[in-house]
């Protein structure tokens, strides 16, 4: 494996040398500034430091522009966590059959974030290539922020690297198994699944099984074919578990219980 393709497989390798490279940027510019005198590197108010041609040379200045880049930066940090990751992977993932708003709403929604990403990027660009204090504000909200934002991407998630990516390859072999022996159910081939606590009301052969009881009963059928070599659900749900699978690999959803 070339030391490219590790970088880009492991994201630890690629931070460090994000942030060796970053370092040394801010070392090279930060003496070409300070050999310069360069007015950047002036913290508090400063009458050579312009801001959309005003100057900011009293301390109210530049506590209102200090506020205002705090609160602004965490809003465009949350809303970026919240929003972006909505789009990729609900409105532009081909995968995804279903969405939470109507077009119009959806297409609105996407239409006053871009307005408003393009302004405050605008402004955030001038405020923080007027004077480091600025940007290191800027830098310290985008940090807060992201931080309890990437807490809540990690909610119900488990390190364990051996089974990424192979849940939705499992749950797609079992939707082509099930395509496969959809005229070859045996109710007696099926395993016990009640040693792992499957809570399917299967006195209701009509009902229609949820993401996440098809999620449990994937599960169980792999625990079930380590032990017994039987893969089988119920008969009586075949036909909806099937539907339900198919959904499920169809649409890229997988649930857990909480």
């Amino acid at each position: 494996m070339s030391l490219i393709q590790m970088l880009f497989d492991d994201k630890r390798l690629l931070v460090a040398c994000l942030g060796v490279w970053t370092l040394i940027s801010a070392v090279l510019f930060g003496g070409i500034m300070l050999a310069d005198n360069s007015n950047f590197l002036s913290f508090g108010p400063n009458p050579n430091t312009v801001l959309f041609g005003s100057k900011l040379d009293t301390w109210w200045k530049w506590w209102a522009v200090s506020i205002y880049t705090f609160i602004s930066t965490a809003i465009a940090a949350f809303s970026s966590d919240a929003v972006y990751p909505w789009i990729t992977n609900t409105i532009q993932d081909h995968k995804t059959k279903y969405i939470p708003y109507t077009p119009f709403t959806c297409i609105l929604i996407i239409q006053i974030f871009t307005i408003y990403a393009v302004v405050m990027s605008v402004i955030g660009l001038f405020v923080a290539l007027s004077q480091i204090d600025f940007m290191i504000i800027r830098l310290s909200a985008d940090l807060i922020v992201n931080h309890f934002t990437t807490l809540w991407f990690l909610r119900n998630k488990t390190v364990n690297r051996s089974k990424i990516g192979t849940e939705t390859e499992s749950l797609c072999e079992l939707c082509q198994r099930d395509r496969d022996n959809a005229n070859n159910w045996n109710e007696d081939d099926c395993g016990d699944l009640e040693d792992f606590d499957i809570e399917i009301p299967v006195s209701k052969p009509k009902s229609t099984a949820t993401l996440a009881e098809m999620k449990t009963l994937h599960d169980a059928s792999d625990k079930a074919a380590q032990q017994s070599k039987s893969t089988s659900a119920p008969a009586t749900y075949i036909e909806d578990l099937q539907k339900t699978t198919h959904m499920a690999c169809d649409a890229g959803l997988l649930e857990k219980k909480k």
